[in-house]
């Protein structure tokens, strides 16, 4: 695998690991080095630090079926897309990476990136966790094979989606890609129903809640992609149909009246670990099939895959 080098957020001047710290070689100034982690933030983040502690654990016994099946299924398909994407053995960083995906760092050079120190602490088989922001990435120019993210470009309001882009091309090697897995804005026919009962609700529960800032279209989102030098090569859109993942069951069950009680029924069906991954292989299965047949503009989540222009 290849070695990581790090710079200076600031300085952009390359670090070296001395005493449990990582000191630029220009100015001295040094980064904490705890758990496999490099701590570049002064201090915690308010709203992330420690709020996002999840782990995907399964790494399959081999690379066929059905022990890769797992990998399909998990995540909307991030996992896979992932795998498709790139060569074992790939440069990749993930955003927001919270505890990690173990499989990732078993298959790919991983390095992981989130404000949260708690949840980087918790990372397995990934080369080195990062406490940094996505504007100031830590890496050297062209470093990387690709960015990968999970339910990360939700949480960035649009002027910041626009210095993180120019990020992600600085860091990438020619030809790098980009796999992100987001909500978007949508016209889903639960959604705004739910849009519609009860607005200030639907921003409580959707967005606020959540931190959720940056909903965006499918469709804006492309033009965003394309002026940043990427090339769009997959925008896929899911849970496009009535039938939704079970956090949004969840949501519903908040609701006054007949909403709320669909929404409790749904919740309590789907709440057991037999329920809860059929629902994820039925939905799974309509995104692929019926699902396709709806307006992109009715998806809830989109999978996305950028390559880097050309210049």
């Amino acid at each position: 695998m290849d070695s990581i080098r790090l710079i200076s957020p600031s300085t952009c001047g390359i670090l070296r690991l001395e005493n449990e710290k990582y000191v630029s070689t220009l100015t001295g100034e040094s980064f904490p080095f705890e758990k496999n982690v490099v701590r570049f933030l002064s201090k915690e983040d308010g709203f992330y630090e420690g709020a996002y502690l999840n782990k995907i654990k399964y790494i399959p016994f081999s690379e066929k079926w059905p022990f890769i099946f797992p990998i399909w299924l998990i995540g909307c398909g991030y996992l896979w897309e992932v795998r498709k994407q790139f060569k074992p053995g790939a440069s990749l960083v993930e955003l927001g990476c919270a505890g990690g995906v173990d499989y990732f760092g078993k298959r790919f050079n991983m390095i992981g990136l989130d404000l949260s120190f708690q949840s980087l602490s918790h990372l397995t088989g990934y080369r080195i966790g990062l406490q940094a922001n996505a504007t100031s990435i830590p890496l050297p120019n062209e470093s990387v094979d690709g960015v990968v993210s999970s339910f990360f470009w939700e949480h960035i309001d649009h002027q910041t989606k626009d210095l993180m882009l120019k990020e992600f091309a600085r860091i990438l090697r020619p030809g790098g890609k980009v796999v992100f897995l987001y909500d978007v804005a949508t016209d889903n026919q639960l959604i705004s129903i739910l849009k519609n009962r009860d607005s200030e609700l639907y921003e409580t529960l959707f967005l606020k809640k959540d931190g959720h800032v940056g909903y965006e279209s499918p469709t804006e989102t492309a033009k965003l992609f394309q002026a940043h030098r990427f090339d769009i090569v997959k925008h896929f859109g899911m849970e496009r149909t009535i039938f939704q993942s079970s956090s949004v069951y969840v949501k519903l069950s908040v609701y006054p009246g007949v909403l709320g009680l669909v929404g409790k029924i749904l919740n309590l069906v789907t709440s057991t670990r037999l329920t809860t991954y059929f629902n994820i292989f039925f939905i799974r299965v309509l995104d692929e099939t019926v699902g396709r047949l709806f307006s992109l503009n009715k998806s809830r989540i989109m999978l996305s895959v950028l390559k880097k222009r050309a210049d």
